[in-house]
């Protein structure tokens, strides 16, 4: 650990056990470094007046700006949440704000120490129609970028693709496409609004209804979650950041948040009503896990407030599908390029394992079986086989003439070959790109949906072969042989308006996938 990551961690003790840090922390140290890294965990603002006596006089007019731009960007969100709740109760509309400057007030007292990059709004998705429209009201317009779907360029004007309506970001996304909303500054504020707690809570009624009224500039009509519910929400949400599938870096903001959290409603909180909560959502191993981590980044502080959490055994009964071989304080300091790569080994490595029941009892080349993909369309009726010819492993599909009628240009049908070496970061070997073109379904180079994730280079099929719906691709494997095992994934995917994937089976992008990937073995006939 180098000497700025030990005094980050020195610094986020400091705000628990509330006590003034010591300036010989700070010895022989790069400031600008450590300056980065409190901004990449969120805690900047939050530890600025602790820090303000040890920070170089070199140092401290940048600072000051940083510090002052974060106040800038907080007031601007409030006056918009003030705005929000005010129409709310005009229109009779029901939203609860979540995370963001709601926390910095229930935990800090003070809506400018959490680093509240927008604005997180709770809603029941069966009245988003009248979400949508207050939010319109506000001068909030759901938009994506026109260069990349899930990212906009704030600088420029014309990347901004304004949606009609509000879209979710995929079938199983827990919240639609952001809004946006310039502001006299020429500032965006973002607006995500969320049916689900991420993959964790799908039924989210009761955070809904259990709900409590905050004060945010002299509005008293701004509502978020009662004390119980926030609590689950900061575990949740540190739980996804932690251990989600994905590229981001655990930060310090999510584990202190708790602490103070807990720390300062020892004595009020209904542990309970918690508890029972916990229970309800199944939450259990994933609230364990986090506390765990905290009390492991915070070694030496007093959190024995936590003993009121009663989840202590859960993790030893329920084992967490990725077995991270380095403690959680090093996977603070991970960049995304070596997360992504150890979560996808690890991936790998359950997918060709007893873990998954698939690779247990895999499918078997020229059984001759077709098999159906599921899919989330009742009008796409597809199945398959494979089957394993002069060393060439061929993949026939077989599509309805219904099916074949109702293809659009925007939909694909996507193939990949799992890449069994488990000592390889890479994910797949081989992809198919098959859509209908000219009225005849082919297999094209590049997907629609490339710009979302972008992959290496893969080899595609060697022969493609079209017989009114009966396809078959001949796949290029080398070293292949009888006996050897080889995952694979078969999807579909609807381009929304051209340009918005949502994937009409479960994604290869998620955990699920893995722990269920379908496992070939070759037999050679």
């Amino acid at each position: 650990m180098t000497r700025e990551q030990a005094a980050l961690l020195e610094v986020s003790k400091s705000v628990i056990n509330n006590h003034r840090i010591a300036a010989d922390c700070f010895q022989d140290m790069d400031w600008s470094i450590l300056i980065n890294l409190l901004q990449q965990h969120k805690i900047f603002a939050l530890t600025y007046e602790n820090l303000s006596h040890v920070i170089p006089d070199s140092l401290k007019e940048s600072c000051e700006t940083i510090y002052q731009n974060h106040v800038g960007i907080i007031d601007e969100r409030m006056n918009e949440i003030k705005l929000l709740f005010n129409k709310a109760k005009e229109m009779d509309v029901n939203i609860v704000l979540n995370k963001g400057i709601a926390l910095s007030i229930i935990i800090y007292e003070d809506a400018y120490k959490r680093d509240s990059r927008d604005i997180d709004l709770l809603i029941n998705e069966n009245e988003m129609d009248k979400i949508n429209e207050l939010l319109s009201v506000c001068g909030f317009h759901s938009a994506i970028g026109n260069k990349n779907t899930y990212h906009i360029d704030r600088k420029d004007p014309d990347d901004f693709f304004y949606l009609d309506k509000p879209i979710l970001k995929s079938p199983d996304s827990h919240e639609f496409f952001e809004y946006w909303k310039q502001t006299h500054s020429g500032r965006y504020v973002v607006l995500e609004t969320g049916r689900h707690l991420h993959q964790s809570i799908k039924e989210i009624t009761s955070f809904l209804e259990s709900t409590q009224f905050i004060h945010i500039q002299g509005n008293e009509n701004v509502k978020t979650l009662d004390l119980e519910h926030s609590c689950i929400a900061l575990l949740e949400n540190a739980f996804n950041d932690a251990e989600g599938f994905d590229e981001r870096i655990p930060a310090l903001k999510n584990y202190i948040d708790i602490a103070m959290f807990v720390k300062k409603y020892e004595q009020n909180m209904n542990w309970d009503n918690l508890n029972k909560w916990i229970a309800k959502y199944e939450l259990n191993r994933e609230s364990a896990l986090v506390i765990k981590q905290i009390k492991e980044i915070f070694a030496g502080a007093d959190l024995s407030f936590f003993d009121y959490i009663r989840i202590d055994e859960a993790i030893d009964h329920n084992k967490s599908f990725y077995e991270w071989d380095i403690s959680i304080t090093e996977r603070l300091f991970l960049d995304g390029e070596q997360r992504k790569k150890m979560i996808a080994l690890m991936s790998k490595k359950a997918a060709f394992s007893d873990h998954n029941k698939n690779y247990c009892g895999p499918i078997k080349t020229n059984d001759q079986q077709w098999r159906q993909l599921l899919v989330n369309d009742d009008k796409f009726d597809l199945h398959y086989n494979f089957e394993y010819e002069a060393n060439h492993l061929v993949l026939r599909l077989n599509l309805s003439e219904s099916t074949l009628n109702s293809l659009t240009e925007n939909q694909e049908i996507i193939i990949f070959l799992i890449n069994p070496n488990l000592d390889c970061s890479d994910y797949f070997t081989h992809q198919v790109i098959i859509r209908k073109e000219n009225n005849r379904l082919q297999s094209v180079e590049r997907s629609k949906f490339a710009h979302v994730r972008e992959e290496d280079v893969l080899q595609g099929c060697s022969n493609f072969q079209n017989d009114n719906g009966s396809l078959s691709i001949y796949l290029p494997y080398e070293n292949l042989g009888s006996g050897d095992y080889i995952g694979y994934f078969i999807g579909v995917i609807d381009n929304l308006l051209g340009r918005i994937p949502h994937w009409q089976t479960a994604p290869p992008y998620h955990k699920d996938f893995w722990t269920s990937m379908p496992v070939l073995e070759v037999v050679d006939h």
